[in-house]
């Protein structure tokens, strides 16, 4: 591990900036603000416009690109903005094939896209990036939530610029929790062997984000204390979301759903027919990933029916459902579970235990879903045997009384 690496007073600067345009816009705006950025426009400017192009703003540092169906499939619920970062020539001829994978995803469903275009840490070199990823969608929160609510996105997805939409007909919002039943879940990523992944997360729009996102930003000046690796956005992501204000509010999906690895020749793809996305991890060399993603460009190309599987053969409805299902069920049944043992006085070790490991699984392993379920059914018998043993000494308890009762009686 190294130190952090510090830039005197640069993140802290930038995002107080952020944070304050943010609430002053709130305190200052005007009931209906007039917009005048394409991106920004209000729903009749909206329907009144040529957005007949997909690239709507070049500002010199972020790219929109905004579908002509937008407000369409936002009428629908389906309001959500896409985040990439592209910067620099190094891997243009990787990354542009790779990103109008996206933009015609966006196209199809109505996302807007925001690709970052300019280095924002002035460190240079994709590999040297650092809180890029943290600052983008930083700076596209404040923006949202300085809107009306009816005008805002109720989230916004990353993907780095090394992932491939491999079947267009699956939508992002599919993976997305429903409002009444998890209004507690603000961020869903995917973890693997190195714990959080974050080529793909889902952010949800509102305060608790922003608060996040900011603990993130600034965390190489508020924690000097603590060692990280060269991936500082990641490293530091990870530690601000473990910290016990946070672990309730995120949830790890399944990796393969939208975030599976192919590695070239490194490794086995784990890809499969049907599969939403590919990210290239791993494959470091521009050799390497170039012929990379012509193999999946020629596959698309070659068998297009076959890949873009449509969404009720995909498999994905039924997978979803359950995830879901059954995360809502492990909610409800520790909770009811820690009342039970509050109420009861219960201090039984194999009680608090299932407890502790079924609050693990719904807060770092929910997509291991068979885990998540044994975890249930573990700790379902800790309680039942616990409450049959209360009653046992209850019983043990009643007899005992009865016989001392019946002695003072026969003397």
């Amino acid at each position: 591990m190294i130190a952090p690496v510090r830039k005197k007073g640069r993140w802290l600067i930038l995002v107080s900036f952020l944070s304050a345009f943010y609430f002053l816009s709130r305190k200052f705006a005007p009931p209906e603000p007039h917009r005048l950025s394409r991106s920004l426009l209000t729903s009749a400017q909206w329907r009144g416009s040529d957005v007949e192009n997909a690239v709507d703003s070049k500002t010199g540092e972020v790219e929109v690109h905004i579908p002509d169906n937008m407000m369409q499939n936002w009428e629908k619920g389906s309001r959500l903005r896409q985040a990439s970062i592209m910067i620099g020539d190094q891997h243009k001829s990787v990354f542009e094939p790779c990103m109008e994978t996206h933009l015609h995803h966006g196209r199809k469903w109505g996302y807007p896209t925001h690709i970052l275009k300019h280095d924002l840490s002035g460190k240079a070199g994709w590999i040297r990036l650092v809180l890029e990823k943290s600052l983008h969608v930083l700076s596209l929160l404040v923006s949202e939530m300085a809107k009306a609510s009816h005008e805002r996105a109720d989230w916004i997805v990353w993907f780095d610029a090394d992932t491939i939409i491999i079947n267009n007909n699956i939508p992002w919002t599919i993976f997305l929790p429903r409002e009444e039943s998890f209004p507690d879940i603000h961020f869903i990523a995917n973890r693997d062997w190195n714990d959080l992944n974050y080529g793909v997360f889902f952010v949800r729009v509102n305060e608790w984000s922003i608060n996040f996102l900011t603990q993130v930003a600034t965390f190489p000046q508020s924690r000097p204390d603590v060692d990280t690796s060269e991936d500082i956005d990641k490293d530091a992501m990870w530690l601000v979301l473990d910290q016990p204000e946070n672990q309730d509010h995120v949830i790890y999906q399944p990796r393969s759903w939208y975030n599976g690895y192919d590695r070239g020749d490194r490794g086995i793809s784990e890809i499969y027919e049907g599969d939403m996305q590919v990210h290239l991890v791993g494959v470091d060399s521009e050799r390497r990933k170039e012929a990379a993603v012509h193999w999946w460009l020629s596959k698309i190309e070659k068998s297009p029916q076959k890949m873009h599987m449509p969404l009720e053969d995909s498999g994905y409805p039924e997978k979803i459902q359950m995830f879901w299902e059954v995360l809502n069920t492990a909610k409800v049944l520790l909770q009811q579970s820690q009342k039970r043992s509050y109420k009861l006085r219960l201090n039984w070790n194999e009680v608090k235990d299932a407890e502790d490991e079924l609050q693990n699984f719904i807060r770092y392993a929910a997509f291991d879903i068979e885990g998540m379920i044994t975890a249930m059914v573990k700790l379902q018998k800790a309680y039942d045997d616990a409450e049959i043993q209360i009653a046992k000494d209850h019983h043990t308890s009643m007899v005992a009384a009865i016989a001392l009762s019946d002695a003072h009686l026969t003397s």
